[in-house]
C-alpha cells in the first residue's frame, strides 16, 4: 500500500494520516523521471550540437573572393546561433551528475516527506523542468 487503497465497501485507506504527507507520497515517484529525462535530453544536446559544429566546420560557402570559401562557422551569425548551445551542453553535463548524486542522497531519507522537500530538489526540481524545455527548444528549432 503506497499511497492507498480502496476499501471493499468504497471508502480510501491511507497510511498517511495528514493529507500533505499523501500528497507528498503521490508526488515523491515523478522526481526520478524528471532526472532521467534531463539526462536523456542532455545526450540528444551534445550529439546534436556537435553534429551542427562539424558541420559548421566543413561547410564551405561565400568568401573574399570567388575562388575561395570559408566554412560558415567563420561567421559571427553561426558562432552566435552554436556556441550559446555549447555552453549550455558543458553546463548541463556537469551539473546533472551532481544533481543526480544529490538526488540519491535525498531518497536515502526514510520518511517520504524528508525525500520530497529535500532542499536540493526543491531549488533543482524546478530548473529541470525549465532546462528540459531549454534543450528541446535548441535541438528542435537551432540545430
Amino acid at each position: 500500500m503506497g499511497g492507498g487503497e480502496v476499501t471493499s465497501e468504497g471508502n480510501f485507506v491511507s497510511p498517511h494520516k495528514d493529507i500533505a504527507r499523501q500528497h507528498v507520497a503521490m508526488l515523491a515517484p515523478l522526481s526520478a523521471g524528471r532526472v532521467t529525462i534531463t539526462s536523456f535530453q542532455i545526450g540528444y544536446l551534445r550529439a546534436a550540437i556537435s553534429i551542427a559544429i562539424r558541420y559548421s566546420a566543413c561547410r564551405r560557402q561565400f568568401g573574399p573572393s570567388p575562388q575561395e570559401e570559408l566554412p560558415i562557422l567563420e561567421y559571427q551569425l553561426q558562432q552566435w546561433r552554436l556556441f550559446p548551445h555549447l555552453a549550455a551542453a558543458f553546463v548541463w553535463t556537469h551539473f546533472c551528475p551532481t544533481l543526480f548524486s544529490d538526488y540519491t542522497h535525498a531518497l536515502e531519507a526514510s520518511d517520504p516527506v524528508k525525500q520530497v522537500c529535500h532542499p536540493v530538489k526543491q531549488v533543482c526540481h524546478p530548473g529541470l523542468v525549465v532546462g528540459t524545455f531549454c534543450i528541446t527548444i535548441a535541438v528542435k528549432r537551432h540545430l
